[in-house]
């Protein structure tokens, strides 16, 4: 049976504003043996599949520090202080980065997307009859961001095709 480290210390490295690196040292107990590791603390996030009444999945096209190109992605983001839930927050996203809003939206589920390192939680929605009800913002609200563009996509077309020029991020699972 596997059972849970004891934590033996914990303590701030670093504050990043959006996320913290934290130092630890645990100890196994399997063996006894302490272990110094580093976590990474980020909020929250949503993400949203918007789907239109004509069966197109509406995106996001923006570049990414990370990986260093630019992606094709759903829309989402970290949840606010002010977001009422997660599916709130997914609302939010789609109307801030697509200028698009859902009539209804349903919850895929959530997951720990690299629990190895990072301790956030992703939610997952699908939203339904997807329509633009404002103007695509690049520049969020003020928040730092690189330019963005809002690109629908011909959503059952896209399931059918094998290979594809678009990036589609992609993050492992992990269940509790």
């Amino acid at each position: 049976m596997i059972r849970d480290w004891t934590l033996i210390s914990k303590k701030l490295e670093k504050d990043y504003r959006i996320f913290q690196v934290w130092e630890k040292q645990a100890r196994s107990p399997r063996t006894g043996n302490t272990l110094d590791v580093k976590a990474i603390h980020i909020n929250p996030w949503a993400m949203i599949l918007a789907i239109t009444p004509e069966d197109e999945a509406v995106m996001v096209r923006q570049y990414r520090h990370g990986i260093e190109q630019v992606c094709l992605e759903l829309p989402g983001g970290l949840l606010d202080p002010e977001d009422s839930s997660p599916a709130a927050a997914a609302r939010r996203e789609l109307q801030e980065e697509t200028g698009y809003g859902v009539s209804d939206i349903l919850d895929l589920g959530e997951c720990f997307p690299q629990p190895a390192v990072l301790n956030n939680k992703g939610y997952f929605f699908l939203g339904t009859d997807a329509k633009q009800v404002t103007l695509c913002h690049p520049l969020m609200k003020g928040k730092t961001s690189t330019s963005s563009s809002c690109r629908l996509i011909r959503f059952r077309a896209s399931l059918k095709k094998t290979k594809s020029p678009t990036v589609w991020l992609c993050w492992p699972f992990s269940f509790t």
